[in-house]
């Protein structure tokens, strides 16, 4: 808890050791939607996060949730099923700023997850700030998997880094106690500033590889 999204080279999320003596209950909103939500769906199950507070999965365990929609278009009907539990899920309208990156759908029950990652300010992206809906063949919902911050817009300070990546890479060799030679060399960075884009550098000491 967190929900683990690993990615190939494990999970970075820092939040995780840090908020290892931190608990964060579900607010009233939230246990007021989920109260309101049981009352027609019985079977609802909804775990909340430890460290967030925030609902990290959904699901009807005896069967799916809300009505249907016909000719539905995944990522839309995804959109439109977490703005419907955005209380429950104890999340604000700009929360759900989201970027989606792709939706599969299995070939035996037609079932179809969509996947999407949150953007903070400026459309960074909230690292492991993920979520998984997946929705049956009549477009009503079987889950959602939640990872998505809360708040992230209160918790930004900037929307610009506040060190160059050829100094946060000559901080990081510091901080494991290698000495370079020179300054990084810039490969490529982005020409319009933009804190997305990311810059290349050649560090010998550090990697036989480009750092991106």
């Amino acid at each position: 808890d967190p929900v683990a999204f690993d990615g190939p080279g494990g999970n970075y999320d820092a939040r995780i050791d840090y908020n290892q003596a931190f608990e964060a209950g579900p607010s009233e909103e939230q246990l007021q939607a989920e109260s309101d939500e049981r009352k027609t769906v019985p079977g609802l199950q909804v775990a909340y996060s430890r460290s967030m507070g925030t609902a990290r999965s959904i699901r009807n365990k005896s069967g799916f949730l809300g009505e249907g929609q016909h000719n539905f278009r995944p990522r839309s009907r995804a959109k439109q099923l977490l703005a419907r539990y955005r209380k429950l899920l104890g999340l604000s309208p700009a929360d759900l700023d989201l970027e989606f990156t792709g939706e599969v759908t299995t070939q035996g029950d037609r079932v179809t997850h969509v996947y999407a990652r949150q953007t903070g300010p400026g459309g960074i992206t909230v690292h492991n700030g993920l979520v998984q809906v997946t929705i049956n063949s009549r477009g009503q919902l079987q889950s959602i998997k939640n990872n998505v911050m809360a708040r992230v817009g209160d918790s930004v300070n900037r929307q610009q880094p506040g060190l160059t990546a050829g100094e946060a890479t000559a901080a990081a060799a510091d901080h494991l106690g290698i000495g370079l030679q020179a300054a990084p060399g810039i490969l490529a960075e982005p020409g319009s500033g933009d804190p997305r884009k990311p810059t290349r550098l050649a560090v010998p000491e550090l990697s036989t590889e480009e750092i991106e």
